[in-house]
């Protein structure tokens, strides 16, 4: 917690553009939906014959399905009865309707196309705008930390050089900087667009269907344990590989500096055996771990199907019951896919953080060492009787 409140304070020149971050992060996560949800207008525009819809119309049309919202109350989620997310729902396409459908269907499809694009552009615009200021506020804060570091560095006694590699002091300078660099484009992307991201598209789902999105969560749980069990065993093997890898370097430098020994012992034919036996084991574990990354490509998108085709199934049971339409079903599928995107990358930015902290770390012993050899004056507390030169 010391590291990254450390880190923090080379942040907080940039508390600005800090702030700015935040507001273009929710502006970027906010057309990006609006960009998915647009497409929903485009289809109803499309695959029915609606053009301007009069308020006589729809005073019908609500005169008609409030009997059958009274009917379906008790099958409300809990959070309907705090958020009408159907009325909300509602509301939302009445004013994109307002505003878009015209007196013919081409009209429509029109403004709508435009709209899209327009969506779009500022999505774009502004995830452009979110990457160009957070690089700014990562290289300023690493551009000070970088100059401190080699200023502790070059003023280190010389006895410190001694007992360092050049690679190290390099390493300091640029490797580990760079971590923290990308440690901190990271946070800013995981924990604070990322999230409002997943926030804003589950808030889309959910209106649009509660059931379904439960029900596409948990089946996206479940796929991820068993990517994640498989996962773990191709890192064990890898990792036993890697060690096979160092033994085979250990044997192959042992027989090679000893080879005047096998050759006057006439040793030849038992070391080769013993390294056939060596590599014979080395290729079973190779085509191991090759049987298990073959299939985790298949297997995923096996998995991904199947998890497609129960969303589908799923969801074309509601359609069938009434209680969502088809053109919902497709965006909702939509909505879904974007929804994955920033899950996966909040999920992977652990790993990224916690390097930059460790290269951190590293960092600041050295900014924190202090030189052990003193400049030799001796320090005159005052004067008690006199003083004296001497040639």
């Amino acid at each position: 917690m010391k590291i990254l409140v450390r880190i923090l304070r080379y942040l907080a020149p940039s508390k600005g553009k800090i702030a700015l971050v935040l507001l273009v992060s929710m502006l970027t996560s906010l057309f990006s939906v609006v960009s998915i949800y647009s497409v929903l207008p485009l289809l109803n525009a499309i695959f029915s014959q609606r053009t301007a819809v009069t308020a006589q119309a729809r005073l019908a049309a609500d005169s008609e399905n409030t009997e059958d919202r009274q009917d379906k109350d008790d099958q409300k989620p809990f959070y309907e009865k705090y958020v009408d997310t159907k009325a909300i729902k509602k509301k939302a396409i009445r004013v994109f309707e307002d505003v878009f459908y015209a007196e013919t269907r081409e009209e429509t499809l029109f403004r709508i196309c435009l709209f899209l694009i327009t969506a779009f552009f500022f999505k774009n615009l502004f995830l452009y705008l979110n990457k160009q200021i957070i690089f700014s506020i990562q290289t300023r804060a690493t551009k000070k930390l970088r100059d401190n570091v080699f200023n502790s560095i070059i003023e280190m006694h010389l006895d410190y050089f001694n007992n360092q590699r050049v690679g190290g002091l390099m390493n300091y300078v640029y490797n580990d900087v760079m971590n923290v660099q990308q440690s901190i484009s990271s946070s800013f992307i995981n924990l604070v667009q990322n999230p409002f991201s997943v926030f804003v598209y589950l808030a889309v789902l959910f209106a649009l269907s509660w059931k379904l999105t439960l029900f596409a969560f948990t089946i996206s749980i479940l796929i991820f344990i068993v990517i994640r069990v498989i996962g773990k065993k191709v890192k064990a093997l890898a990792l036993s590989f890697q060690t096979s890898m160092g033994d085979m370097n250990s044997v192959l430098q042992e027989k090679f500096n000893g080879i005047k020994v096998i050759k006057s012992s006439a040793f030849e034919d038992v070391e080769l055996k013993r390294f056939r036996s060596f590599t014979s084991d080395f290729r079973r574990l190779d085509l191991k771990i090759n049987r298990l990354r073959n299939i985790i490509s298949p297997l995923n998108e096996t998995l991904l199907i199947a998890a497609v085709a129960l969303v589908l199934w799923f969801g074309g049971l509601q359609v069938f019951e009434g209680t969502m339409t088809a053109n919902e079903l497709i965006v909702f599928a939509f909505s879904l896919y974007s929804t994955m995107g920033p899950l996966k990358m909040i999920g992977e930015a652990n790993t990224q953080i916690q390097m930059g902290l460790i290269s951190a770390e590293r960092l600041f012993e050295v900014l924190d060492a202090e030189p052990l050899v003193e400049n030799g004056l001796r320090t005159i507390n005052g004067f008690s009787r006199s003083i004296r030169f001497e040639d």
